[in-house]
């Protein structure tokens, strides 16, 4: 028996390839070619980027994982920003990302947002990172 039926999608829908990445293994920056502006995603392995850094790197890395709360999280995305060309140059994959993702990455990344949803309690959302455990 077959039967035709017809669907209406009530809620968004998001069909995704199945990849998924951690907070601590990507960073997106910008390109100017032409006049023009495109950001990249970089992965890479944070393991990988540990190795690359100098003794001061390692150090403030090791020391932000010790925190063991989000300010950790907000202190290695700094990290790699500031050595963007380290994550770069161990980079497993470079996939352009559309520019409201980019915009929105460089203007928020290392800072806690802050989201104001209907129930009083929730004030803000951020992240506990465990790494190299």
């Amino acid at each position: 028996m077959r039967y035709q039926l017809r669907l209406k999608v009530l809620s968004p829908v998001h069909i995704g390839t199945g990849e998924s990445y951690e907070p601590t293994n990507f960073m997106i920056d910008e390109e100017r070619k032409n006049g023009k502006i495109s950001y990249w995603l970089y992965e890479f392995d944070e393991r990988e980027f540990f190795e690359k850094l100098d003794q001061r790197g390692r150090k403030e890395f090791l020391e932000a994982v010790e925190l063991g709360r989000s300010e950790s999280l907000f202190r290695i995305h700094r990290l790699v920003k500031n050595n963007a060309h380290i994550a770069k140059s161990i980079s497993k994959g470079k996939r352009q990302v559309c520019e409201r993702v980019g915009e929105a990455y460089q203007e928020k990344i290392g800072r806690v947002v802050q989201r104001k949803g209907r129930s009083r309690g929730h004030k803000r959302s951020a992240g506990l990172i465990y790494l190299l455990t």
